[in-house]
């Protein structure tokens, strides 16, 4: 090899050289990104059985917490905050369409939810919540 050849080549590095090469050297994982601490969130969430759950809500006759879960799955599985409501998934559980339609009124008066209605189609809800 030539004398001016490769400055890395650990052969020909002389003593000398080694405090100010190892000044320039970055540290390991110093290209990456600091890495985000998770930080504690105020409010509480929960996971339950949605189908159990659901059917619960039905049989006690809580057509608003039956709606709730509805919607948060809604929410959740279309990831959307607006989402039709129709019928035939509350009919399942027993829900008919005026308890609905009450509910709705319910949940729309504490904040929770917001209806957009569309003529004869079903309604539009927009959760509120985060």
């Amino acid at each position: 090899m030539e004398d001016g050849g490769d400055p890395f080549d650990l052969v020909r590095i002389a003593p000398e050289q080694l405090p100010e090469m190892a000044a320039k050297q970055k540290p390991i994982g110093a290209d990456k990104p600091p890495r985000r601490r998770r930080t504690l969130r105020a409010d509480k969430f929960v996971m339950l059985p949605y189908e159990q759950i659901l059917k619960a809500a039905g049989q006690l006759g809580n057509v608003s917490l039956a709606l709730i879960i509805e919607l948060a799955y809604l929410k959740f599985k279309k990831r959307v905050t607006l989402v039709p409501l129709t019928n035939v998934a509350l009919r399942a559980i027993g829900i008919r369409r005026q308890a609905k339609v009450r509910a709705l009124h319910r949940l729309e008066k504490v904040g929770l939810v917001k209806m957009v209605r569309r003529g004869k189609r079903s309604v539009l809800v927009e959760i509120l919540w985060e």
